[in-house]
């Protein structure tokens, strides 16, 4: 990972670049990714072998200490509750820990059928989330783990299914909807939050925060 500009040059640089059309605020690409390769992903997150951790769980009985293991095999008459209210995460690449999955084929897979074709300088980050279904959605506003002070940090999200789930942000809220294979790439420092979804049990997506030199084509400005 290339090194950070001093606080001087970064402030005057992260200016500068704001003011030109290469690296504008935000922009959406729908069906960014070949077929095949969105397939390649999303099948990955629906597969029997795919790895994830429990982040959160709402209206559920944590001492269950089976209940973290998958929750595609959960069943309500055996735990006494909703298994879909568990919130799960997978971090698949971390700029200090390097790829941190437990099987490699993740990352591999996320390298190959993604991050080649949006063509980061650096991935500081990289997560797969897998939200569930929720009757009052509620999310917070935040910027992506600090890493917005680069000139050139973007960060982002692809949507690997449709639903009415979205993402806005604070500045005029511009909500993008969940839709397959649709790219939502954005500056770093910009406060954003994800709605979860209310008409599909699961929303799977995938978070990325990355230095970009040159930004895709194609890209729609909003």
């Amino acid at each position: 990972m290339e090194t950070l500009v001093g606080d001087s040059e970064r402030a005057n640089f992260k200016e500068m670049t704001k003011k030109t059309e290469k690296y504008p605020n935000r922009l959406i690409y729908n069906n960014f990714l070949p077929l095949q390769d969105f397939n390649d992903l999303k099948n990955m997150l629906s597969a029997k072998e795919m790895y994830w951790r429990v982040v959160e769980a709402r209206n559920t009985d944590p001492t269950v200490e089976s209940a973290a293991t998958d929750w595609r095999v959960w069943k309500d008459k055996e735990f006494d509750y909703d298994p879909f209210e568990w919130y799960l995460s997978m971090v698949f690449y971390h700029y200090i820990e390097g790829v941190c999955t437990p099987w490699n084929w993740m990352w591999n897979t996320a390298r190959d059928s993604f991050f080649k074709y949006l063509k980061p300088e650096a991935v500081l980050h990289g997560q797969f989330n897998c939200d569930p279904s929720v009757k009052i959605p509620h999310a917070q506003w935040y910027k992506n783990h600090g890493m917005g002070d680069h000139p050139r940090s973007y960060s982002g999200v692809l949507f690997c299914n449709s639903c009415n789930g979205f993402i806005e942000f604070d500045k005029n809220r511009a909500p993008v909807k969940a839709q397959e294979n649709r790219l939502v790439l954005f500056r770093s420092d910009l406060y954003h939050r994800f709605i979860p979804a209310e008409n599909l049990p699961r929303n799977t997506y995938l978070i990325f925060d990355v230095i970009m030199k040159d930004l895709p084509e194609g890209g729609l400005i909003f």
